[in-house]
């Protein structure tokens, strides 16, 4: 397709080249026979009549394009991905000659063509016409592009988009250089995050009405548009974008749109997880907040809360084995130990943050979340949903022996990552505590999985350490500060 897309252009440059070359021709003949060089090769009676109904055709044929070209662009209204049909075929195809520099092309010629008739450069004003034609021509033949069908049109849009957000990969020495570019933003990255935009408002006004099929061909341009403003480090862009379709899904009355949006939250910190693994020098350097789980936590957790547990588990899962292919968790799949989604979730908010802004009010989040797992349990219970109570006990019986995937290089960035994985997995536990879920921390903790990480791996000892004081404290000041007995 790339090859296919490079040959059409390489067409029209050719065309382009063509068109030029055929007018200065004209030019210098009649400079040459104004200087007497050569002779007048072609003689035409009445010369003078000839160049003025050639001149009078010219005209005829721009105004006739300029109406069908109005026509059109009544009819193509429509949008696909936030490029107006119209403004596609008018303004974007085919690159050189798209139709708006024809139009223009074609009146600065009509008016060359009066100043060679005024000072009788008849061989200019000849050459003149026959370049107007080629220039109708191409337009006529582009134009009717429009008529190959929704597909056709769909698929040429997709990869125009397709084209404006590609990044190449460069060597890690390569990206240790582009760490120290310039911050000032190109005429690519203007018009991409134009394009940004545009994609987001359209996608975000049909997205609750898309089949599978389309969702999937929208999230695959959306992922590309993401990566593209990560990589230069366009945040409050990134920031914007991902709350406004995150709000969308989640808030929408379809059960669907709302798995969509629990599966969209856990890719977008998925995504930049994978690009923070190929660009670690890059992404320290990146100084701003991704602030999109601080904007959009209390929506999520009320959609959480409304959807069946059991849903909400098999899309996860679903997904997980679909999407994440390392030999690790394929591993254990294997050894039929269960994936917990919550568990990979939030492993991976805090691995995206530990790079990116580290650890700030997105820290704060993740522990809120973990805190109100509780909660959770208990309105999945009053709703009548289905609630496995082995699986949420499974996140507190976790070792982190499995981490290869959240493995960091430095062995005390990986020591703080744990860190705040067993203060997470501590406040899942006084959540649960908070909410008389006592028996689920017991078979949790108790489980012949937990036990066995927990002679063998420091981090569990300390979690350990950690939840039996809390339960200590809980047994004796309970009363004192309103802990519900249980």
């Amino acid at each position: 397709m790339i090859c296919k897309k490079n040959n059409i252009e390489d067409f029209w440059l050719f065309i382009l080249f063509f068109t030029i070359s055929f007018l200065l021709l004209g030019a210098i003949i009649d400079s040459m026979v104004i200087c007497k060089q050569i002779p007048v090769i072609i003689k035409v009676e009445n010369i003078s009549e000839f160049s003025l109904a050639l001149i009078q055709i010219q005209a005829t044929i721009v105004t006739l394009m300029l109406s069908i070209i109005g026509i059109l662009s009544g009819v193509l209204s429509d949008q696909y991905m936030g490029v107006s049909v119209s403004y596609y075929f008018l303004e974007i195809k085919p690159y050189p000659l798209t139709h708006k520099k024809i139009v223009y092309a074609e009146f600065i010629l009509l008016g060359f063509s009066l100043i060679g008739y005024v000072f009788l450069l008849y061989n200019f004003l000849f050459s003149i016409f026959i370049s107007s034609l080629i220039l109708i021509v191409v337009s006529i033949v582009e134009m009717y592009e429009v008529f190959k069908g929704k597909k056709y049109i769909e698929d040429n849009i997709k990869e125009y988009i397709n084209s404006k957000f590609k990044i190449i990969e460069d060597t890690k020495s390569k990206e240790e250089k582009e760490v120290k570019e310039n911050t000032e933003d190109t005429k690519e990255i203007k018009k991409g995050i134009e394009i940004a935009g545009e994609f987001v408002e359209h996608w975000k006004s049909i997205v609750s009405s898309q089949t599978t099929e389309e969702f999937e061909q929208y999230s695959v341009i959306f992922w590309k548009i993401f990566i593209f403003l990560l990589h230069n480090k366009k945040i409050d862009n990134i920031n914007s974008y991902t709350e406004s379709m995150a709000l969308s899904l989640l808030q929408s009355e379809s059960q669907s749109c709302k798995l969509r949006g629990m599966l969209f939250v856990n890719d977008v910190y998925q995504e930049i997880k994978l690009w923070i693994d190929k660009h670690r020098s890059r992404a320290k350097t990146i100084n701003q907040r991704i602030e999109f789980m601080d904007r959009i936590s209390a929506v999520w957790y009320s959609t959480l809360c409304l959807l069946d547990d059991e849903v909400t588990k098999a899309a996860f899962e679903e997904y997980f084995w679909k999407k994440v292919e390392t030999y690790d968790y394929k591993k254990k799949k294997d050894q039929e130990i269960k994936f917990q989604w919550f568990d990979y979730f939030t492993k991976t908010i805090l691995y995206v943050h530990s790079y990116i802004s580290p650890f700030g009010k997105q820290f704060d989040t993740v522990m809120n979340l973990a805190n109100r797992l509780g909660d959770y349990v208990i309105k999945q219970k009053k709703m009548g949903h289905r609630l496995d109570e082995d699986y949420w006990s499974l996140i507190i019986a976790k070792g982190y022996d499995y981490s290869e995937y959240f493995r960091k290089k430095d062995e005390n960035e990986q020591n703080l990552y744990i860190y705040y994985l067993i203060l997470r997995d501590f406040n899942i536990c006084f959540g649960y505590l908070m909410n008389c879920q006592t028996e689920m921390i017991l078979q949790g903790l108790c489980s012949g999985d937990a036990i066995g990480d927990l002679a063998y791996y420091e981090p569990q000892l300390k979690k350990l350490t950690l939840i039996h004081c809390l339960m200590y404290y809980i047994v004796n000041r309970g009363e004192k500060h309103g802990i519900p007995k249980g």
